[in-house]
């Protein structure tokens, strides 16, 4: 399998029987190790490429069933601190689904209440790993990032601490006590999130390796 990276052929090499999706993992780390850069786009170049070979996800597919793949990459910092930014808009959603949500609780439809919560759970969890990403870097130090009355440490934990309750009243179908999780724990707490989103951003954008 050839694969070329922001138009330039590379040397990657893999055995024949190797997973597709594992390449791609492993291209990803290399690029990120050695290039400070990440994968942001995936074509495959194989007009010839079989039917049912399209249908299948990259953990279904073996290296040598496919002849090449192009891929563009992005400055790894520049990427994250972009997702960082934008996290602030999948805060606002989030905050947004709340009176929805609670709406479907008082309602007794349980069943959409719940899909939506988890949803929004889910998106919380990708914004926090972004933070944990730049902590990981060293592009911000969460002991010293004020947010709310404290630091962005002592709210990290509040948070995960809010929506593992929030998880285990959803997984006892307890709507009386996801109501109260989100009007007076969530919903505070995601302001108080939101407003660190620029700090952080900034300092991811600034860090040099």
């Amino acid at each position: 399998m050839k694969v070329f990276v922001d138009s330039v052929e590379k040397d990657f090499q893999f055995d024949d029987s190797v997973i597709f999706g594992d390449a791609l993992a492993e291209i990803n780390r290399l690029l990120i190790v050695e290039d400070k850069r990440i994968i942001v786009s995936l074509k495959i170049d194989d007009d010839n490429l079989a039917e049912e070979i399209k249908k299948l996800t990259p953990d279904q597919v073996r290296v040598d069933q496919i002849t090449q793949i192009s891929l563009e990459t992005e400055d790894f910092i520049q990427n994250l601190a972009g997702k960082i930014e934008d996290s602030e808009r999948v805060l606002n959603a989030v905050q947004n689904s709340i009176s929805s949500i609670v709406g479907h609780l008082l309602a007794d439809e349980q069943e959409i209440a719940m899909n939506s919560l988890k949803e929004s759970i889910d998106s919380l969890i990708l914004v926090i790993n972004l933070y944990v990403q730049a902590q990981a870097l060293g592009a911000m130090n969460p002991d010293e990032t004020p947010c709310g009355e404290g630091t962005l440490s002592d709210f990290i934990a509040k948070f995960k601490k809010t929506l593992t309750d929030l998880s285990s009243a959803m997984s006892n179908n307890d709507p009386t006590l996801i109501n109260d999780f989100l009007e007076y724990e969530l919903e505070p707490q995601l302001g108080e999130l939101r407003a660190t989103v620029g700090y952080v951003a900034k300092n991811v954008r600034n860090f040099t390796f």
